[in-house]
């Protein structure tokens, strides 16, 4: 109960340090002392409540001390479930905070990096009604229409990553299926050149709730005609692949847009067989997957996609056979991105005295 106190009060420090985990030491006492006057009736409550931080720091290792009469948990992780049990006590047991101050923290820090695993782990403890209802409001904030193609959002990936929690999340299966409508969205309004909200929050989101994504019915209308409405370029491909890939678990259609794409003629689809082929090889790294990533390490038209192959089979394929054929790419591509790819994992997997000559 002490550290959820002391976990919330420094999750809501409003001083220039609130995004630390941090706390001085004289708050950090008066916090205990306060809770051993109030709650458990201590009449030397000072005394303990110093004694107990020393507990914390020596002897449990909960706590660490910085210097300078400043404390912080030792690992973030601490602090992030204690501060979220103090606000699921608040809204289960001691009901201080109700529905609409629960979304309301949720509309006020879905946008803070700080809060993203406090706001998750709440939702984990928490009925599936209300867990439903803060997801309805995450995606009620987001705009399609006025996104510019590359800002993050997110409230998206805040969004799926709470699905993620639900202990029964196929009771949530209205809202899974707005989550992904809005993410297919996404991937139809994205812009292309660097983006790190697709790479770095939306794909690992989606990626981590996989095909327990309720709702994911909705995909089965698109999986044939992957390319329609989705603008040409690596990352809304990248993101499209990666739903029919690691939600729906489709194979099938996987390793129809190796040749699929290849087929339309779009003066980008290389990127959805790259993308194919290194979700293959993830999802389903058999010998099926291992013998199309070899054909397409040489037969397909474009670079990328055969560098893509190659990388596949060195990471999930590291022997004799994957090492000829990188010795042979590496000499006998046309394109430098591939006989650099080669030469990489050569050099990677096997530092030997034939890969130095080879390079």
């Amino acid at each position: 109960d002490i550290l959820r106190v002391v976990a919330y009060a420094m999750q809501t420090r409003v001083s220039d340090e609130s995004r630390a985990n941090y706390i001085d030491g004289n708050t950090l006492t008066s916090l205990i002392e306060d809770y051993l006057r109030t709650e458990l009736r201590f009449d030397q409550a000072r005394a303990v409540a110093r004694a107990l931080v020393k507990q914390l720091r020596e002897r449990n290792f909960i706590l660490c001390f910085l210097g300078a009469d400043s404390y912080a948990f030792v690992h973030r992780t601490f602090l992030e479930y204690f501060c979220a049990a103090e606000i699921v006590h608040r809204f289960n047991v001691a009901k201080t905070l109700h529905e609409i101050g629960l979304i309301d923290l949720f509309d006020t820090h879905c946008h803070d990096d700080d809060w993203r695993e406090v706001l998750r782990l709440i939702c984990s403890q928490i009925d599936e009604q209300f867990v439903e209802h803060v997801i309805d409001r995450l995606i009620a904030r987001i705009d399609i229409e006025k996104w510019d193609g590359k800002t993050a959002l997110p409230e998206l990936p805040l969004a799926i990553g709470c699905l993620s929690e639900v202990r029964n999340v196929n009771r949530l299966e209205r809202i899974g299926a707005e989550a992904l409508s809005k993410t297919i969205e996404v991937a139809r309004s994205a812009a292309g050149g660097k983006h790190e909200f697709i790479m770095g929050q939306l794909l690992p989101a989606c990626r981590e709730l996989g095909s327990r994504w309720p709702g994911q019915d909705l995909l089965q209308k698109y999986q044939g005609s992957p390319l329609d409405g989705i603008k040409p370029n690596s990352f809304g491909d990248m993101l499209w692949v990666n739903l029919i890939a690691f939600v729906s678990n489709n194979r099938t259609a996987v390793e129809s847009f190796v040749f699929l794409a290849e087929n339309r003629g779009s003066t980008q689809s290389y990127y959805y067989r790259g993308d194919s082929l290194e979700a293959l090889a993830e999802i389903w790294p058999d010998e099926t997957t291992r013998e199309l990533l070899a054909q397409r390490a040489v037969k397909d038209d474009h670079e990328y996609p055969r560098r893509a192959a190659l990388e596949a089979l060195a990471k999930t394929w590291p022997d004799e056979t994957t090492r000829e054929l990188l010795s042979q790419r590496a000499v006998q591509d046309e394109d430098a991105s591939p006989r650099r790819t080669a030469l990489q994992a050569l050099a990677q997997t096997w530092p030997d005295e034939t890969t130095r000559e080879l390079l």
